[in-house]
């Protein structure tokens, strides 16, 4: 009878709990995972910053075409009506930005000749390029283009 209760007492002393070596690997899977989550986590917020960036910057070059849009042709040709630079800031609600500050888009338009000079209205077209540069939030140099052409007889003359 004793035999078997220090045998039952020497197989519960054994089987209690994790050894130290599992409990060190444990430990390690642990620590792997936690930073695997912490680096989704950094790459996912970074994600979604760059592509907040992105929206802003398309939404402050579709607006200025727009208004090149509706300039008339003489406004168009005459290369002092049209700034060839610009700021915006991310904040669309922000006071007028200067070249400094947390987020500033730093704008310039290009107005061209039709590449085209073959063609019969050729002197009726002008090729128009926004391009925005900015550094991003993480420090990141970026920069995004719109090109299009506006002609002579184009939207402009339907504005009232």
């Amino acid at each position: 009878m004793n035999a078997v209760k220090i045998s039952a007492r020497k197989h519960a002393a054994r089987s209690g709990g994790f050894s130290i070596i599992e409990a060190i690997v444990a430990m390690g899977v642990v620590g792997i995972v936690i930073v695997s989550l912490y680096a989704a986590l950094t790459m996912g917020f970074r994600g979604v910053e760059m592509g907040r960036e992105d929206v802003r910057a398309t939404q402050i070059m579709v607006r200025k075409m727009d208004q090149l849009g509706r300039s008339s042709w003489s406004q168009i040709t005459n290369s002092s009506c049209i700034p060839t630079t610009f700021y915006e800031p991310f904040n669309p609600e922000s006071a007028t930005p200067t070249n400094s500050g947390p987020l500033i888009y730093t704008g310039t338009v290009t107005l061209s000749a039709f590449g085209d000079g073959s063609v019969s209205y050729s002197n009726d077209m002008r090729q128009v390029t926004i391009q925005l540069d900015w550094t991003s939030q993480s420090g990141m140099a970026r920069t995004r283009s719109l090109t299009t052409f506006l002609a002579r007889y184009g939207l402009q003359n339907y504005v009232f």
